[in-house]
């Protein structure tokens, strides 16, 4: 029973037969009520005869997760599963908690939702935001998701998921206005009634099995629109409709219903004030409602003096593009798979009246449409314009065209065929000020088509496909976080003697250039002679398949293609690099000077003997099967440590020419991996070849999950996996001191040699001996693992790093105080190591995984002895004294994982004779899992 307003964390155990005494307010975890604030955060634990409640609290902020509650006996108890009362900006995240023995369970939390595999068996849920008295709007969007939930009936006020996937319960209703114009997306629907009562509303539904439908708004000037794709209704309501609209648009497309009492006082479709029901591919007790006439009157359907009941069922469209395929070449038909088509309903006098439905081809290139033969008036359609786009092109076929009319003489409706030739419309890209709401805008002057997309990124930016589309770039363009893939598609950029346009990716953007089936694709100028910049900021070029060339060479940096901080350059599957005729040999045509670079079975050519094919200078990188050719200097490795497996140099003057240098080595998990006995060991690694090429040095971990775990105790069928255990990250610097002695120490302090400075409101910023703040994460580089804390995985869609408390309010190199939310949530300035992604190729599919324990609890009872007790001991409050990476088994795959990054260090020290990082890993288990850190720096 915890204080109102309480911040409490229940971690890492058991909790047996709580609240025997059957008190109507009593369970597992309440609290006393009247919270103003305040975190309650659940995880890992097994809870047994919690009777009564479970978990009841008016706590602003609720985390639940990996926890199991069971009542022994199977007795259903009368109270609550989870009840979460706080309202106003209070936030619930529910992960894998399954309490199936209650009978109810409710949420207020006007700020966030998240419920991931929550299993309530059959509890009603009710989700009110503030109460069920309150007007207030509740969490939308990416703040309210469903994913994986079982509960009975549902009940859900003014709130808008924009998730709902593989639901099932008993009736489900929303109720009140939409809160956005977004979707709700809603996936493998489970339930008895499902409906809104409410405006505004869209719905995308695929796979339901249902009861009843319904879609009921008090206005019509504010319709809902439902959409059903797939699945079956089974009614055997006497005093409900199968479906039900009022100021709705409802649409059922391929849906089997069985009704045992539609005809007798009820109906399959009732359709009441203003309301449009389309019934596509719809049957009543396996009779089809519609045929190529319209109505069958197989299906009993009421409509209202102001409804509309429209018929139709399936016909078959097809979407390729002619390609010269073969030797010598031959025009073919190629299917194109993921491109949308559609289907528009036309009236007897040549009106388009509506689109029927929007259907994606499959690898075939082919796809059912919805077709639409007669209506509730008794009109009769066979006639429908018909369209097709996607990135390798676009087709408009309306059925005044010639070839509708030969191909399609008697018309495009239901068990009809057709194929639509895409033809790619060129894209020019010539405006003012470009960027990637320059591209969400950009519409063609004759079609009014924007430009094809194919999904967004993880952070919500567009991605724009192009398949064998010829496209120009004019002026500059900035890609500022979304993407363009060029499938086989070529951009050409019109550079000239007077105007040199620069296509910059920055704030994750990315330029894919890639291949399509036939060609592969290409950035170019359109004359070598004018060649254009590229600047790659905070994002990434990917060259997979495709080929670039005629990029300017910076007199400044030496190079044509920088991959700077922050950059990320990825080439693979046989992608080509051209570099232009260089007037020296250290002009770089791939310059690597601290981002990420990936070169994989993939070519570099230069020009002449010219200049070097690829510069590695400060900074590390995998190069596997590098090919480089015609170049002065094809590998030029300058104080860098890449690592090249396989290479082939061609026509060079000088294949590898190095300079300095340094190993960065991988440490395994795995003690027959790492070659060492079971237990700890101290990892030193030498970084002192940065000496002299840099002021700041920045070293980091890529934690990578393989499959295995670390802990000495954790069950191999646990969901979750700590498959790294490390602990004393520290950086040492060797340097003469004031008096001339030469000292090796860690930077343990805001005093030591090497510190930079956390913002330019620290003390040291720009003191005598100190760098001025510059930007990026300063602080103390030395982290024991003794303070319980923990940051999300990159995947992670909030707004949060994670939960940090004790970093603010005991760490000794903190702020030392206490702070109230959501401050908490975040990194204090002081502490300057950061849990981050490491690439999008290595973002787990879903989820906030791999999550980062800044201290993790270790005690004896729990195997922490012997070989297994942490280097300090148990010095740590509450037992936590290690570092531990966690995986989830169900969200990752081996081979995903994130980055640890120590804060910046200053390296400009005159008499700086040594860098090394150390840490400690615990070895575990002589297995074959890949878990590791790759040690990285830049």
């Amino acid at each position: 029973n915890l204080p109102s307003s309480a911040n409490a964390m229940i971690k890492e155990g058991t909790m047996t037969n709580c609240n025997t005494d059957g008190e109507t307010w009593g369970g597992a975890i309440v609290n006393f009520p009247g919270s103003t604030g305040g975190m309650l955060h659940v995880e890992n634990v097994t809870i047994s005869n919690a009777y009564v409640n479970l978990i009841d609290t008016d706590i602003q902020h609720v985390t639940v997760s990996n926890v199991t509650a069971t009542i022994a006996s199977g007795a259903q108890q009368t109270g609550t599963a989870f009840s979460s009362d706080f309202g106003v900006l209070s936030e619930v995240r529910l992960y894998n908690f399954v309490a199936d023995d209650y009978t109810s369970a409710s949420i207020n939390a006007e700020g966030l939702i998240n419920m991931t595999e929550v299993d309530w068996g059959n509890a009603d849920l009710t989700i009110a935001p503030s109460g069920s008295s309150s007007t207030a709007n509740g969490p939308s969007g990416d703040n309210a998701i469903i994913d994986d939930l079982t509960v009975g009936d549902m009940i859900v006020y003014r709130t808008q998921p924009s998730i709902m996937n593989d639901v099932t319960a008993g009736h489900i209703d929303f109720s009140g206005n939409a809160i956005n114009t977004d979707a709700m997306v809603i996936t493998n629907l489970d339930s008895g009634r499902f409906g809104i009562a409410g405006c505004g509303w869209l719905v995308q539904a695929s796979s339901i099995d249902s009861d009843r439908l319904y879609g009921s708004c008090s206005s019509s000037a504010a319709p809902n629109t439902m959409i059903f794709d797939g699945g079956t209704l089974t009614h055997t309501s006497n005093s409900d409709h199968a479906v039900y609209a009022r100021n709705s648009k409802i649409t059922l497309g391929g849906v089997a219903i069985t009704s045992s009492n539609a005809g007798s006082g009820v109906y399959l479709a009732y359709g009441s004030s203003n309301a449009e029901i389309k019934l596509i591919e719809v049957s009543q007790n396996g009779n089809d409602c519609a045929g190529t006439s319209g109505a069958t009157g197989n299906c009993d359907v009421y409509v209202s003096s102001s409804a509309t009941t429209y018929y139709g069922g399936y016909a078959e469209l097809m979407a390729y593009r002619v390609e010269a395929i073969g030797t010598p070449p031959t025009p073919t038909n190629v299917p194109k798979s993921g491109h949308v088509v559609s289907a528009s309903v036309v009236d007897s006098s040549g009106s388009e009246l509506f689109e029927v439905g929007s259907h994606v081809t499959n690898s075939t290139g082919e796809a059912q449409v919805w077709v639409i033969t007669g209506d509730s008036n008794g009109a009769t359609y066979s006639n429908h314009n018909l369209r097709a786009y996607g990135p390798a092109g676009q087709n408009e076929t309306k059925t005044t065209d010639a070839w509708y009319i030969s191909d399609l003489s008697s018309g495009f409706t239901i068990g009809s065929t057709y194929s639509l030739m895409l033809l790619p419309a060129p894209v020019d890209l010539n405006g003012t000020n470009m960027d990637c709401a320059y591209l969400a805008a950009w519409t063609d002057a004759d079609t009014g088509a924007g430009l094809p997309t194919n999904g967004t990124t993880p952070a919500g930016g567009v991605i724009y496909e192009f398949d064998g589309t010829p496209m120009t770039l004019s002026e500059d363009l900035t890609l500022d976080g979304c993407v363009i893939r060029l499938l086989g598609a070529s951009l050409t950029v019109k550079a000239t003697a007077t105007n040199t346009p620069t296509l910059t990716i920055s704030n994750g953007g990315k330029l894919v250039i890639g291949t399509s089936t036939t060609a592969a694709g290409s950035l170019q100028a359109f004359t070598s002679s004018y060649p254009y910049e590229l600047d790659i900021q905070d994002g990434t070029l990917e060259i997979d398949g495709g080929n670039i060339r005629d990029v300017a060479q910076d007199t400044v940096t030496k190079s044509a293609i920088l991959v700077a901080s922050g950059a990320t350059l990825i080439v693979k599957n046989s992608g080509t690099i051209y570099g232009s005729s260089a007037t020296s040999d250290d002009m770089a045509t791939v310059k690597v000077t601290g981002g990420s670079a990936s070169i994989d079975s993939s070519t570099i050519i230069n020009t002449a003997n010219t200049g070097t094919a690829l510069w590695v200078e400060g900074a590390s990188g995998s190069y596997s099967n590098i090919a480089v050719s015609n170049a002065a200097v094809g590998i030029q490795s300058y104080n860098a440590a890449p690592s090249i497996d396989g290479f082939t140099s061609t026509g060079n003057t000088v294949g590898v020419d190095t300079h300095g240098g340094m190993t960065l080595p991988t440490i395994y998990r795995s003690t027959s991996l790492e070659n060492v006995a079971r237990g700890w060991k101290t990892h030193e690694v030498d970084m002192s070849a940065f000496i002299g090429t840099a002021d700041f040095l920045q070293v980091g971990a890529n934690s990578i999950y393989g499959g295995g775990y670390a802990t000495p105790t954790q069950s191999w069928w646990s969901s979750s996996r700590y498959y790294m255990i490390t602990d004393r990250w520290n950086i040492e610097l060797t340097y003469t001191d004031a008096s001339g002695a030469v000292v090796s120490e860690n930077i343990t302090s805001v005093d030591s040699e090497g510190y930079y400075p956390t913002s330019a409101d620290d003390d040291k910023s720009g003191a005598a001996g100190y760098a001025t703040y510059a930007g990026g994460e300063g602080g103390i580089a030395s982290w024991h693992c003794n303070y319980y804390a923990y940051s999300f995985g990159p995947k992670y869609t909030g707004s949060f790093d994670g939960f940090l408390s004790n970093i603010w309010r005991t760490w000794p190199g903190g702020p030392q105080t206490s702070v109230s939310y959501p401050a908490y949530y975040y990194y204090p300035e002081e502490f300057g190591f950061r849990w981050s992604e490491i690439s999008e190729d290595y973002n787990p599919r879903s989820g906030s995984y791999p999550y980062h324990y800044w201290g993790y609890r270790t005690s004896t009872f729990s195997g922490w002895s012997g070989i297994y007790e942490p280097p300090e001991g148990f010095i740590g409050g509450s037992d936590y004294n290690v570092c531990a990476d966690r995986a989830s088994r169900y969200s990752m795959s081996s081979g995903d994982g994130a980055r640890m990054s120590f804060p910046i260090i200053d390296i400009t020290e005159s008499s700086l004779t040594g860098i090394k990082m150390y840490v400690d890993v615990l070895h575990n288990r002589a297995d074959n899992f890949q878990d590791r850190m790759d040690i990285v720096a830049r």
